[in-house]
Protein backbone atom coordinates (compact mmCIF):
# COMPACT_ATOMS: atom_id res chain seq x y z
CA UNK A 1 0.00 0.00 0.00
CA UNK A 2 1.48 3.38 -0.98
CA UNK A 3 2.35 5.83 1.75
CA UNK A 4 -0.13 8.76 1.63
CA UNK A 5 2.51 11.21 2.86
CA UNK A 6 4.95 10.29 0.09
CA UNK A 7 4.87 12.69 -2.85
CA UNK A 8 4.47 11.18 -6.29
CA UNK A 9 7.66 11.14 -8.30
CA UNK A 10 7.75 13.90 -10.87
CA UNK A 11 8.10 12.82 -14.48
CA UNK A 12 10.70 14.64 -16.50
CA UNK A 13 10.89 14.57 -20.26
CA UNK A 14 14.18 13.63 -21.78
CA UNK A 15 15.61 15.48 -24.80
CA UNK A 16 15.51 12.09 -26.56
CA UNK A 17 11.69 12.09 -26.14
CA UNK A 18 11.50 15.42 -27.93
CA UNK A 19 13.77 14.11 -30.68
CA UNK A 20 11.55 11.02 -31.09
CA UNK A 21 8.49 13.27 -31.36
CA UNK A 22 10.12 15.50 -33.98
CA UNK A 23 11.32 12.53 -36.06
CA UNK A 24 7.88 10.89 -35.89
CA UNK A 25 6.17 14.14 -36.91
CA UNK A 26 8.53 14.59 -39.85
CA UNK A 27 8.01 10.97 -40.95
CA UNK A 28 4.24 11.47 -40.71
CA UNK A 29 4.40 14.64 -42.79
CA UNK A 30 6.60 12.92 -45.39
CA UNK A 31 4.16 10.00 -45.66
CA UNK A 32 1.20 12.37 -45.84
CA UNK A 33 2.92 14.35 -48.61
CA UNK A 34 3.61 11.17 -50.55
CA UNK A 35 0.05 9.92 -50.09
CA UNK A 36 -1.47 13.19 -51.31
CA UNK A 37 1.07 13.99 -54.01
CA UNK A 38 1.42 10.52 -55.50
CA UNK A 39 -2.07 9.11 -55.07
CA UNK A 40 -2.24 7.73 -58.63
CA UNK A 41 0.91 5.64 -58.29
CA UNK A 42 -0.98 2.95 -56.41
CA UNK A 43 -3.14 2.41 -59.49
CA UNK A 44 0.00 1.62 -61.49
CA UNK A 45 1.32 -0.78 -58.86
CA UNK A 46 -2.05 -2.56 -58.67
CA UNK A 47 -2.21 -2.86 -62.45
CA UNK A 48 1.34 -4.27 -62.55
CA UNK A 49 0.50 -6.85 -59.89
CA UNK A 50 -2.68 -7.85 -61.70
CA UNK A 51 -0.74 -8.26 -64.96
CA UNK A 52 1.83 -10.38 -63.13
CA UNK A 53 -0.83 -12.66 -61.67
CA UNK A 54 -2.57 -12.83 -65.04
CA UNK A 55 0.63 -14.19 -66.65
CA UNK A 56 0.88 -17.04 -64.13
CA UNK A 57 -0.54 -20.45 -64.97
CA UNK A 58 -4.13 -20.79 -63.80
CA UNK A 59 -3.37 -23.46 -61.19
CA UNK A 60 -0.52 -21.50 -59.65
CA UNK A 61 -2.56 -18.28 -59.61
CA UNK A 62 -5.47 -20.09 -57.90
CA UNK A 63 -3.04 -21.56 -55.35
CA UNK A 64 -1.54 -18.14 -54.58
CA UNK A 65 -4.96 -16.49 -54.29
CA UNK A 66 -6.09 -19.26 -51.93
CA UNK A 67 -2.89 -19.00 -49.90
CA UNK A 68 -3.31 -15.24 -49.46
CA UNK A 69 -6.96 -15.73 -48.45
CA UNK A 70 -6.00 -18.43 -45.97
CA UNK A 71 -3.26 -16.28 -44.42
CA UNK A 72 -5.68 -13.34 -44.19
CA UNK A 73 -8.20 -15.55 -42.42
CA UNK A 74 -5.79 -17.34 -40.05
CA UNK A 75 -3.52 -14.45 -39.02
CA UNK A 76 -6.08 -12.57 -36.86
CA UNK A 77 -7.17 -15.84 -35.22
CA UNK A 78 -3.56 -16.73 -34.37
CA UNK A 79 -2.95 -13.23 -33.00
CA UNK A 80 -5.98 -13.48 -30.70
CA UNK A 81 -4.98 -17.00 -29.62
CA UNK A 82 -1.43 -15.88 -28.78
CA UNK A 83 -2.70 -12.95 -26.75
CA UNK A 84 -5.10 -15.22 -24.85
CA UNK A 85 -2.41 -17.87 -24.20
CA UNK A 86 -0.16 -15.15 -22.80
CA UNK A 87 -3.09 -14.18 -20.53
CA UNK A 88 -3.12 -10.58 -21.74
CA UNK A 89 -6.88 -10.23 -21.48
CA UNK A 90 -7.05 -6.45 -21.79
CA UNK A 91 -4.99 -6.62 -24.96
CA UNK A 92 -7.21 -9.45 -26.24
CA UNK A 93 -10.28 -7.30 -25.62
CA UNK A 94 -8.66 -4.46 -27.58
CA UNK A 95 -7.59 -6.77 -30.43
CA UNK A 96 -11.16 -8.03 -30.74
CA UNK A 97 -13.22 -4.89 -30.11
CA UNK A 98 -11.23 -2.27 -32.01
CA UNK A 99 -11.67 -3.90 -35.46
CA UNK A 100 -15.35 -4.51 -34.72
CA UNK A 101 -15.91 -0.88 -33.71
CA UNK A 102 -13.95 0.29 -36.76
CA UNK A 103 -16.07 -1.89 -39.07
CA UNK A 104 -19.31 -0.55 -37.57
CA UNK A 105 -18.11 3.07 -37.82
CA UNK A 106 -16.96 2.52 -41.41
CA UNK A 107 -20.32 1.03 -42.35
CA UNK A 108 -22.17 3.94 -40.74
CA UNK A 109 -19.90 6.47 -42.41
CA UNK A 110 -20.21 4.77 -45.80
CA UNK A 111 -24.00 4.63 -45.58
CA UNK A 112 -24.08 8.29 -44.53
CA UNK A 113 -21.83 9.30 -47.41
CA UNK A 114 -23.91 7.27 -49.85
CA UNK A 115 -26.94 9.35 -48.93
CA UNK A 116 -25.07 12.61 -49.50
CA UNK A 117 -24.85 13.88 -53.06
CA UNK A 118 -21.71 15.96 -52.86
CA UNK A 119 -20.73 17.81 -56.05
CA UNK A 120 -17.13 16.57 -55.82
CA UNK A 121 -18.21 12.97 -55.18
CA UNK A 122 -17.97 10.63 -58.21
CA UNK A 123 -21.33 10.28 -59.88
CA UNK A 124 -22.79 6.88 -60.71
CA UNK A 125 -22.28 5.73 -64.29
CA UNK A 126 -25.06 6.66 -66.70
CA UNK A 127 -27.37 3.83 -67.60
CA UNK A 128 -28.65 5.11 -70.93
CA UNK A 129 -28.74 2.54 -73.76
CA UNK A 130 -25.73 3.98 -75.63
CA UNK A 131 -23.49 4.56 -72.61
CA UNK A 132 -20.51 2.32 -72.03
CA UNK A 133 -21.29 1.77 -68.35
CA UNK A 134 -18.83 1.29 -65.52
CA UNK A 135 -15.44 -0.26 -66.09
CA UNK A 136 -15.24 -4.00 -65.58
CA UNK A 137 -13.75 -5.09 -62.24
CA UNK A 138 -12.00 -7.96 -64.02
CA UNK A 139 -8.26 -7.97 -64.44
CA UNK A 140 -6.70 -6.45 -67.54
CA UNK A 141 -6.52 -8.99 -70.33
CA UNK A 142 -8.75 -11.49 -68.58
CA UNK A 143 -11.70 -11.09 -70.97
CA UNK A 144 -14.21 -10.69 -68.15
CA UNK A 145 -12.90 -13.64 -66.09
CA UNK A 146 -12.92 -12.98 -62.35
CA UNK A 147 -11.35 -15.04 -59.62
CA UNK A 148 -13.82 -16.14 -57.00
CA UNK A 149 -12.87 -16.80 -53.39
CA UNK A 150 -12.06 -20.43 -52.63
CA UNK A 151 -14.90 -20.66 -50.13
CA UNK A 152 -17.83 -19.03 -51.95
CA UNK A 153 -21.17 -18.99 -50.22
CA UNK A 154 -23.24 -20.93 -52.69
CA UNK A 155 -26.68 -22.10 -51.85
Amino acid sequence: MPDPEQEPASHQRSPVDVLHLVVAALAFLACLTLAVGAENTMVGIEADLLRLVDRLPSGLADFLVGLVQLVALVTPLVAVAVVLVLRRFRLAALVITVPLVAAVLEALLASGLDRLQLPCWPRPWPSSPGSPGPPSPARPGSAGRRRAPLWPARG
